[in-house]
């Protein structure tokens, strides 16, 4: 497998795996597959969990879920703002 930069855009979620089973991946940019992005973006702004349906793994007969959850660098009151939630974000880049 050849290692590949992510393309240049606003933001990134990277998530880094220690997985022995896919341990041929170092890192991944999980806001370049367009369900993990639709994920991360109805997730942060909630602050809840959001849950994708199963799935098959790679090289499995096992089913597979991902679990995506906001992830904030500051304690949010509980009636935070969608605005307030996306400004808190962890695990984000942007460039402005």
């Amino acid at each position: 497998m050849t290692k590949e930069p992510s393309p240049f855009r606003d933001e990134y979620a990277p998530v880094i795996f220690a997985q022995e089973t896919v341990s041929y991946l170092k890192l991944v940019d999980m806001m370049s597959g367009e369900e993990d992005k639709e994920n991360i973006l109805r997730a942060r702004p909630t602050g809840k969990s959001v849950l994708t349906s199963p799935f098959k793994l790679l090289g499995s007969n096992h089913l597979g879920v991902v679990l995506t959850f906001p992830v904030y660098k500051s304690k949010l009151p509980p009636n935070a703002s969608v605005q307030e939630r996306i400004a808190a974000t962890a695990g984000k880049w942007n460039k402005n």
